[in-house]
């Protein structure tokens, strides 16, 4: 049986290009409208912190979920590492039951690795219970890399042709499935 109390916090980070989709919407915004109605809609304990330089705590409820998710916009300046990090943090400070990072990349370059190696290594250094996902999107980032960061780190790597096929796996990732 399901325990309806269960609450789950995921922290999502957006490491995308401005690319677009066969449709002609944005990445992200194919994205952002997959996680507030496949995830806010339908499962009403889960709240989504979107990483910014400027939040640094974890939504109260899902109308301020559905506000970070809408309303993020690229920081001007900013680290991956940086918004990793701040996922991490925020996700793994909460008091939520079920604790996941989704990472969304389509410009991941093996000479940036370190750069998401930080993070995952941060992650096991505060010893934080929280499932990290890594979704690569797309053909412009170097897949076997990255595949092979998330394995070495325990965590769970999904290669989509385009955004639009998250729709098919995001529940998977929640559930990890």
């Amino acid at each position: 049986m399901e325990d309806i109390n269960k609450s789950t916090l995921i922290g999502v980070v957006f490491d995308l290009s401005e690319s677009h989709e066969p449709n002609g919407i944005r990445t992200i915004d194919t994205i952002k409208n997959i996680l507030c109605q496949k995830i806010l809609n339908e499962n009403n304990q889960t709240k989504v912190f979107v990483s910014h330089p400027d939040l640094k705590s974890a939504p109260k409820d899902q109308g301020q979920s559905t506000f970070f998710i809408v309303a993020y916009k690229e920081p001007n300046n900013f680290s991956i590492d940086e918004c990793f990090r701040n996922a991490i943090t925020v996700v793994g400070e909460s008091q939520d039951s079920d604790k996941i990072v989704i990472l969304f990349t389509d410009r991941f370059q093996s000479s940036i690795n370190y750069q998401y190696r930080k993070s995952f290594i941060y992650k096991d250094l505060r010893d934080y219970d929280i499932k990290i996902r890594v979704v690569g999107i797309g053909n412009t980032y170097h897949k076997p890399h990255l595949e092979e960061i998330a394995n070495s780190y325990n965590s769970t790597f999904v290669h989509l042709n385009n955004a639009n096929e998250l729709v098919n796996h995001i529940i998977e990732l929640i559930e990890g499935k």
